[in-house]
C-alpha cells in the first residue's frame, strides 16, 4: 500500500535532484521541503539510493510511451515531414525540463545502472525514429542515410535544449527554435 505522502517526497525529490544533483542534495533537505521527517524517506524508501532511483524512473516513464512515438510515425497518408514534426514534438512536450535536467545528470553519471535508467526509454525513441528514416529513405530512394546517427543527434540536442535552454538565442521562445529545428533537421535527412 502507497503512502499519502509518498507521491510529494518523490516530487520534491525529482526537483532538488534535478536542480542539485545526487550528492548536492541529502535526505535532511528532502524531508524539510516535504514536511516530513528523514524517518518517514527512509521507511519508505529505504535510502538516498533507492529514493534517487524511484525518482529516475519516475520521470523517464513520464514521456511519451514508444508505442505511442511510433504511433504517430505511422499514419500513411501523410508525408514523413509532418509525421515526424508532430511526433517529436510530442516526444519533446511530454518532457519537463525538470525531467530532462534529472535524466541527463543521470546519463552523464559513472553509475552504469542509473546510465542505463536515464538512456533506455530515449534510446527506444530514438531507434523508432531510425526505423520510420530507414524506411522513408527506401521510398524516397535516398541513400547514404545513417538512420540512427540522424535520430539521436535530433534527440540529444533537444533533450539538451528542453534541458538548458542554452540553444536558445536571446528573445527566441522554444516552441518557434523547436520547430525550427526539427524542419532543419527533416530538410538535412532529404527525405522532405
Amino acid at each position: 500500500m502507497t503512502s499519502k505522502i509518498q507521491g510529494p517526497i518523490l516530487e520534491i525529490a525529482i526537483e532538488l535532484f534535478a536542480n542539485h544533483g545526487y550528492a548536492g542534495v541529502g535526505i535532511r533537505e528532502i524531508a524539510a521541503a516535504a514536511n516530513v521527517t528523514p524517518g518517514s524517506i527512509f521507511r519508505l524508501f529505504e535510502s538516498k539510493d533507492s529514493l534517487f532511483q524511484e525518482a529516475l524512473k519516475t520521470v523517464a516513464y513520464r514521456s511519451l510511451a514508444p508505442g505511442e512515438f511510433q504511433k504517430l510515425l505511422q499514419a500513411d497518408e501523410e508525408e514523413f515531414s509532418l509525421l515526424a514534426q508532430r511526433a517529436i514534438r510530442r516526444w519533446y512536450s511530454s518532457l519537463s525540463p525538470q525531467s530532462a535536467r534529472l535524466l541527463m545528470y543521470a546519463a552523464l553519471s559513472d553509475n552504469e545502472q542509473w546510465r542505463e535508467m536515464a538512456s533506455t526509454r530515449t534510446g527506444e525513441i530514438a531507434g523508432i525514429l531510425a526505423q520510420s528514416i530507414r524506411k522513408e529513405a527506401r521510398k524516397s530512394k535516398v541513400r547514404n542515410v545513417d538512420a540512427l546517427a540522424a535520430s539521436r543527434t535530433l534527440i540529444l540536442a533537444l533533450f539538451s535544449l528542453r534541458s538548458t535552454h542554452s540553444l536558445l538565442s536571446t528573445g527566441e521562445k522554444e516552441r518557434e527554435a523547436v520547430s525550427k529545428m526539427i524542419l532543419q533537421w527533416v530538410h538535412g535527412l532529404a527525405l522532405a
